[in-house]
């Protein structure tokens, strides 16, 4: 289930399985596996691919820069 707040990128392969919540946003190229839950306000990004039964936690950012910028 795709929640209707939800911004998906055109480009993104979504597993029928998943389930991705209130205003979560997937952007680019993602692919998400069976069973994928993204929750609200998570964001998936790039050229990310996320494997089966895994769940992305509520304001999660996963395949973005990271906060520091150091390395």
């Amino acid at each position: 289930m795709i929640h209707p707040t939800a911004l998906i990128d055109s480009r993104a392969q979504i597993d029928s399985s998943a389930s991705i919540g209130p205003y979560a946003i997937i952007d680019g190229p993602v692919k998400l596996g069976p069973g994928v839950k993204v929750e609200a306000h998570a964001q998936v990004l790039g050229d990310t691919t996320v494997g089966a039964n895994s769940i992305i936690g509520r304001a999660a950012i996963i395949g973005g820069d990271p906060q520091d910028l150091s390395f």
